[in-house]
């Protein structure tokens, strides 16, 4: 009963009980108040104080005046109104497994009034409190049925009758359902459905024959759905289903990184260069931007290749201007390791033309149909020259023994710095020309004095020694004098 406080008293309305003394004195309503004499000073001093709620004034307002027709509720029967807010309101309050047999009469009149100033707006505020219903159910672990949806006031839509009265009220929760929930062609929701508007992972993964964990990576890593959603079943990670559906379908027409080494005729070698080279992109990192996945997040796909990506290669490689084949062409695995450098690099400069000598042959395919010329190759690939002396010309130069060099570099006599290699691609330890020249103009090892002046070094060494010339430095076990202190000595 909607109407249970009285508005002059502040107080809860109660319903006396029949006597069978009452009988016949159904229309005096003296009478019975006598049969209740004591009886009602008794609930006056036990009922506590009420305040209407605004469903109340609704229904009270409404049996005085009639409907306004202004109001959405004002369109449906007094029993249908109350039995739907009622329902809102347990949902509410009292959570999906709540019912009118599992609370009291003054929680079920709150339940109404609750119910009532969440939907009194109209079709808007009704269809935004069962979206906020899918919400929290999303966060359960509930079975996807529409108890676990809806609770009680799916019960109610679906058992009440006469069911015209109701269909407002079930065609929005179908609306609503079928655009937030996953339901399957021939699902039943108040009718079949006969659209899909979402799709779960799992019920795309079934569709397209993929795993349901890399399905889920993938939309991840995309950023199609939020990065918790690897904490969810796959039944709770839903998208709108054109998307999910394209985005599932491409997932699905990738090719592997055997079918893309096949597709190429490259080495697997070959394609990992590649793609670390930025010439293919892995659909995982297509579909991510290139970004890694978050740390901690655990997520791990199989490496893939976008078909059209792969083809347009493939393309490219067969539109190649070739010429006739050399007998020092090679394949591209060899003039990798004469020309040093990575696949990657090879397959950048045939694709852009810069290679042009490139030919093919006819019993192959791809990438290993083609032939190039490796010294072409080497000087495409070479680094810039640093002009700077490395350590075995430093040797010669001086003269002196690897470990002399070393021992001057270490003592700082002679300095040194480190460069790319043009050719080796490596960092290596080298000495500038001025530098080199400086040392070599500044000090002379005792060994150089020997051979330039055809004597021995004991004999240079006592002979200087008489002059008092000692040397400048010894470096691991080589003795060096400075050009200066025997420029006017006479040998």
């Amino acid at each position: 009963m909607p109407v249970q406080v009285c508005r002059e008293h502040e107080c809860l309305i109660f319903t006396l009980r029949p006597e069978n003394l009452l009988y016949g004195l159904e229309h005096d309503f003296a009478a019975k108040l006598e049969f209740h004499r004591k009886e009602i000073p008794m609930i006056a001093r036990v009922t506590a104080r009420q305040v209407p709620d605004a469903y109340q004034g609704y229904v009270e307002g409404r049996l005085r005046s009639g409907p306004k027709g202004n109001r959405w509720l004002d369109a449906f029967p007094f029993n249908v109104v109350g039995r739907v807010c009622e329902a809102v309101g347990i949902v509410e309050q009292y959570g999906v497994t709540a019912g009118p047999k599992t609370l009291r009469p003054g929680d079920l009149s709150r339940s109404a009034g609750r119910g009532y100033d969440i939907i009194q707006g109209g079709e808007v505020d009704f269809t935004e409190f069962l979206e906020r219903l899918i919400g929290r159910f999303f966060k359960t672990g509930s079975d996807m049925k529409g108890r676990g949806l809806y609770g009680h006031l799916h019960t109610v839509l679906a058992t009440a009758s006469p069911e015209a009265a109701y269909e407002p009220f079930r065609k929005i929760m179908r609306e609503v359902t079928t655009n937030s929930v996953p339901l399957a062609l021939g699902a039943d929701c108040f009718g079949p459905i006969t659209e899909r508007r979402i799709h779960s992972v799992y019920s795309a993964s079934k569709e397209f024959g993929l795993q349901p964990k890399r399905l889920r990576n993938l939309l991840v890593r995309s950023g199609k759905v939020e990065a918790d959603a690897a904490g969810r079943s796959y039944h709770r990670i839903v998208l709108d289903a054109t998307e999910m559906e394209a985005f599932a379908k491409e997932a699905k027409d990738a090719l592997s990184s055997k079918e893309t080494v096949a597709n190429l005729g490259a080495e697997r070698s070959q394609l990992a260069s590649i793609v670390d080279c930025g010439i293919l992109r892995s659909f995982e990192n297509s579909i991510s931007g290139g970004a890694a996945p978050e740390s901690g997040g655990g997520l791990t796909t199989t490496m893939s290749f976008r078909a059209s990506d792969v083809a347009e290669i493939r393309r490219r490689v067969k539109c190649l201007s070739t010429v006739a084949p050399s007998d020092h062409f090679v394949r591209l695995r060899s003039a990798v390791k004469m020309a040093n450098c990575k696949h990657g690099e090879v397959v950048r400069l045939i694709l852009d033309g810069k290679l042009k000598n490139v030919a093919r042959i006819d019993n192959g395919e791809g990438l290993a149909a083609l032939r190039i010329d490796p010294y072409e190759l080497r000087e495409w690939t070479r680094g810039p020259d640093h002009r700077c002396h490395s350590l075995r010309e430093v040797e010669l130069a001086i003269p002196a023994s690897n470990a002399v060099v070393h021992a001057l570099i270490e003592a700082d006599h002679l300095k040194s710095v480190r460069r790319r290699n043009p050719w080796k691609r490596q960092m290596q330890m080298v000495v500038e020309p001025d530098e080199l020249a400086r040392f070599i103009s500044t000090f002379v090892s005792l060994g150089t004095l020997a051979h330039r002046h055809r004597r021995t070094t004991a004999g240079i060494e006592r002979r200087l020694r008489k002059v008092e010339i000692l040397p400048a430095f010894i470096a691991s076990g080589k003795k060096f004098y400075r050009v200066l202190d025997i420029a006017a000595f006479s040998f």
